[in-house]
């Protein structure tokens, strides 16, 4: 009852609002959208929107929302959904995420604009114009967000802030909804019930590792006030690296640096760990570890993804998976667990020959040849390929790969020869050491 009153405050101060607001004409420029059923795979539509071109955002003096109702057709058309194509929608959500915010910012967003602008600033080319395909498949991509936003927004009763910034609230909410959806609907194949286990397991097995870390960080033996006094001085000593006597002084720099460890090495040495407990939680852990290492390779494309991805601690699906730090809710891996060993780590020991550097330019081609291999869907237009090809994630954009199927771009456009031959060896020593 609260949230029905929430949302007819809401309503009415929105209607008030637009009411003394000066009439202005709009003009809809995203692509005149019409909904289908199953919310997903709209590729018939894409056509519609290669000609379209999009004005710049209207500028708007206050915050305003957008509020969805359950729809009964939406929630009813989400239940003929399989567990498989909810799992495919919540894919296909989190790569919208930016769109999302973009579109419940403003719906007339300029993407053309927003493609050419993001491209130049991520391949550092001011003249950086994007080709013909790579326009297509963000028209695809939209079209396809554009109609997941509207089925999922039907699924129940939602606000979404919509002001000039997008914003993360707007970018997760969907995401979560339909993580919820997936959680409610029932895995009926083989190949459904092995996800499910494998989504399950990567739970409980995060949980496990979080608590090893946690327990592994210790209990203060120090009372509350001398601990806080300690970290006052660090906060102390960090902010005196800034003043003007310091910010060129390498000699009082090099004092502060060694004042911070020493107080750093008095904090770590005071903290006493529960031995017991902890060796107890890492027999748990290594227990569901080997759990999912011996599903990595035998239960098919999406499981294989999904493992990978949480066996690496990695942020993304197939990609970022060899780069960055190892953290579990933002505590160290590497320090605090050194017993866990990475699946790439043990693939280094076995077969040799394959060093940090190597695995960081490679590894995630090694991945994606692993799912395709499997049956994922690695075509042309595939959800793969315009992760690739599209700027939804910085710096590893691959514009190359735009139009081509995962195993063209691989062979044609990135890798050498060398190169190629070195990562399919990989591939293959993995799949007849772990496969089914």
């Amino acid at each position: 009852m609260k949230k029905l009153s929430l949302l007819v405050i809401i309503v009415i101060a929105v209607l008030l609002w637009f009411w003394t607001a000066k009439e202005q004409k709009e003009f809809k420029t995203t692509p005149n959208l019409v909904s289908k059923t199953d919310g997903i795979n709209l590729n018939n539509q894409v056509k519609q929107t290669e000609n379209e071109r999009v004005k710049p955002k209207a500028q708007h003096s206050v915050e305003s929302f957008e509020i969805s109702e359950r729809q009964p057709d939406a929630v009813e058309t989400q239940k003929a959904l399989s567990y498989l194509q909810v799992y495919q929608q919540l894919q296909l959500a989190k790569s919208c995420q930016s769109i999302f915010s973009e579109l419940m910012t403003d719906e007339n967003i300029d993407f053309d604009r927003w493609l050419t602008e993001t491209m130049r600033n991520v391949s550092q080319d001011e003249l950086y114009q994007p080709s013909r395909v790579q326009f297509d498949l963000l028209h695809q991509q939209i079209v396809e967000c554009s109609d997941l936003k509207e089925h999922v927004m039907g699924l129940s009763n939602q606000v979404f802030i919509k002001d000039q910034e997008s914003n993360s609230f707007n970018q997760h909410i969907l995401v979560e909804e339909l993580a919820e959806q997936l959680s409610l609907t029932k895995p009926e194949s083989e190949k459904e019930q092995a996800l499910s286990r494998a989504l399950d397991l990567i739970e409980t097995w995060k949980d496990l590792l979080s608590q090893v870390a946690f327990i592994s960080k210790g209990d203060d033996t120090l009372t509350a006030e001398a601990v806080l006094e300690l970290v006052n001085q660090l906060k102390a000593l960090n902010k005196s690296r800034y003043e003007p006597t310091a910010l060129n002084n390498s000699k009082l720099q090099m004092e502060i640096t060694l004042q911070i460890e020493a107080i750093q090495a008095q904090l770590s040495a005071q903290k006493r760990v529960d031995e017991t407990l902890r060796n107890q939680v890492m027999v748990a852990l290594h227990e569901k570890t080997d759990e999912l290492f011996n599903m990595l390779y035998s239960n098919g494309p999406e499981v294989f993804a999904e493992v990978n991805q949480a066996l690496n601690l990695a942020s993304k699906q197939l990609m970022f998976t060899y780069v960055g730090k190892k953290q579990i809710k933002n505590m160290s891996v590497d320090e605090l667990v050194p017993e866990y060993v990475f699946p790439m780590e043990i693939t280094q020991t076995l077969i040799g020959g394959i060093d940090t550097e190597w695995l960081a330019i490679n590894g995630d081609h090694i991945d994606r040849m692993i799912y395709c291999n499997l049956g994922g869907d690695c075509l042309a237009d595939s959800l793969l390929i315009r992760n690739l090809c599209l700027p939804f994630y910085g710096v590893r954009t691959e514009p190359a790969a735009c139009g081509l199927s995962v195993e063209n771009f691989m062979r044609t456009r990135w890798l050498g020869q060398h190169q190629l031959q070195d990562i399919r060896y990989v591939v293959d020593w993995l799949e007849a050491q772990y496969g089914s």
